[in-house]
């Protein structure tokens, strides 16, 4: 038998998995931890949130079980704030994917500097993060995106000769 403190500041008895001591403990003692943070602006590009740069909204944030994106994701969608946040979950290794609308975001540089709370997860090119080993909480998984540069057609000749 485990004594693992609750929500609550009390203490409860949790199944340690022997089938012979009568344990009868409800999932609430099962370690549960969280995954997420933030989607932001990265306006200077520069690869880390700075004070000054805005969150981005309804971003759809998929997080897989394991390393790599196999199986059915969860899914959430980051808030007003650029927030998201997956709860409930058991230690392990998980894989975040921020899907992003390419037409008008790219990401930003990724894992610049050496402060995770402030810097962009994903790679550029997939928007998918490197494994992440989940034993405590981890609130420190952002993606930076930069607006996506319109094609000028000011340059644009049109050749009416060949037909």
């Amino acid at each position: 038998m485990i004594q693992n403190p609750n929500d609550y500041g009390q203490t409860e008895q949790c199944d340690d998995g022997n089938t012979n001591d009568n344990d009868k403990c409800s999932n609430s003692c099962k370690i549960q931890l969280k995954l997420g943070d933030y989607v932001w602006l990265d306006a200077n590009e520069n690869g880390l949130q700075d004070t000054n740069e805005v969150p981005v909204p309804n971003v759809p944030v998929k997080l897989y079980n394991g390393c790599g994106v196999n199986g059915t994701p969860k899914t959430m969608t980051t808030n007003n704030d650029g927030k998201y946040l997956f709860e409930k979950l058991q230690p392990g290794q998980y894989t975040v994917m921020f899907d992003i609308n390419k037409k008008f975001y790219l990401f930003t540089k990724q894992e610049q500097g050496n402060n995770r709370a402030i810097d962009s997860n994903p790679d550029p090119i997939t928007g998918i993060t490197k494994c992440i080993t989940l034993n405590d909480d981890d609130l420190t998984i952002d993606a930076g995106v930069i607006l996506e540069q319109p094609v000028s057609c000011e340059s644009l000749t049109i050749d009416r000769t060949s037909a």
